[in-house]
């Protein structure tokens, strides 16, 4: 499998470097550029426990040492913060995100602990600028975690979202669109629902060929295993099991409530998931968030974390209220189904070895369509639904 990041990190890198150890001597370092986090409580992460009464010395980026207050000593000059009380954590990472305003959104990462994104999909008019951001944050010019790109998503004939997809349609095609996405510089190469099966292996080859993950959705052509086979290294939702995999409803009309999932492809797919080494990123905050949406409406709209949101962005998921559905029973029961096989799963994949991601596909809140989205894919709400007012052009810009 190829790392899901380019250059010297991995991705076992990223989630796992910030444990407690040594990565340096502190006396080879200035003292005025160390940072002392003074007798704090660390959260490790790397096992189920909390380090009472640490001392963390950090310089240029890099943790120096981690150990017991007592034992630590601060070099003179050392910029102090008193930890008592407190707890330290590595920095989170998002494995889902899609950016509208990528300075104030990735800023606020920050301010909640989120140190690492990943952007999974982003307008085609807004690539270049996206790439020529990330460069500037390595360069420490910006504020923001580290960010990491997928460009467009590759999607096959008549695509799901035009103004953010770049079309395959056969062999040929998948090998110069991967081409032109490695040229640009992306770190990761996503897939959406329409691409054909034939195009889908040409794209993995070309992708492994290239040292480019392949990520994304799970076309729907394909199915499940042989997109595993075609050479995917990630997931980027548990649901994309549901509709494939285990064959769910994917529209509420003439919903068939008898339908249950059967439980017995779950240990295959767990075996070809750890055998070909394919993470999972389940995104159960989305699934978990929507239907807080329809089952706590006033709780969820009066969450004070959403002050800090765009307005606009506000306004989409206002407008997009899965409430105001004709189908809503329906939808709301789809939606329950489905959450529920996404947990079983998510924790058979835990249990199985399968490795896991965090991500919110964050901040696509929202069960309507795009402006330029099929509204028959998977049963969302069509754009211009009249009880919609969301401004789609000021969007595009």
């Amino acid at each position: 499998m190829r790392t899901l990041v380019t250059g010297t990190a991995t991705l076992l890198g990223l989630l796992t470097g910030c444990v407690p150890g040594s990565a340096g001597d502190p006396s080879e370092a200035p003292a005025d550029s160390v940072l002392a986090i003074v007798n704090v409580h660390v959260v490790p992460m790397d096992r189920d426990t909390v380090l009472p009464g640490r001392t963390v010395l950090v310089s240029d980026g890099r943790i120096l040492t981690i150990g017991p207050s007592t034992d630590v000593e601060v070099p003179s000059g050392a910029n102090v913060v008193p930890g008592e009380g407190r707890y330290l954590l590595p920095g989170l990472i998002d494995a889902h995100v899609h950016l509208s305003d990528a300075r104030s959104e990735l800023a606020m990462y920050v301010g909640y602990g989120v140190t690492t994104v990943f952007e999974m999909g982003a307008r085609l008019d807004r690539v270049e600028g996206l790439l020529a951001f990330r460069d500037s944050l390595l360069r420490g010019e910006a504020l923001g975690p580290t960010l990491y790109l997928a460009g467009p998503l590759i999607d096959g004939p008549e695509p799901i979202v035009p103004n953010r997809s770049l079309v395959v349609e056969s062999p040929e095609d998948a090998e110069r669109e991967a081409e032109h996405l490695h040229g640009q510089g992306v770190n990761f190469v996503k897939v959406y629902n329409r691409v054909p099966p034939e195009a889908l292996r040409a794209l993995g080859q070309a992708t492994a060929r290239l040292g480019l993950p392949l990520v994304g959705h799970i076309p729907r052509e394909a199915g499940a295993l042989a997109s595993i086979d075609a050479g995917m290294d990630l997931i980027g939702h548990g649901e994309e099991f549901f509709f494939t995999h285990f064959r769910g409803p994917r529209s509420t009309q003439n919903l068939d409530r008898s339908w249950r999932p059967d439980t017995t492809l779950v240990a295959p797919l767990v075996d070809r998931l750890v055998h070909a080494r394919v993470w999972v990123s389940p995104n159960l905050s989305f699934l978990t968030t929507n239907l807080r949406r329809i089952r706590e409406p006033e709780a969820f709209w009066s969450d004070p974390d959403l002050e800090a949101l765009d307005p606009n962005l506000i306004a989409l998921w206002r407008d997009n209220d899965p409430r105001l559905r004709d189908d809503l029973d329906a939808f709301l029961w789809r939606e329950e189904v489905k959450y529920e096989l996404v947990r079983e799963i998510t924790k058979a994949f835990q249990e199985g070895g399968v490795s896991l991601l965090l991500g919110t596909d964050s901040a696509l809140l929202v069960y309507a369509t795009d402006q330029f989205y099929d509204p028959s894919d998977e049963g969302r709400l069509p754009w211009d639904d009249p009880d919609i007012h969301y401004d789609w052009e000021t969007q595009r810009k």
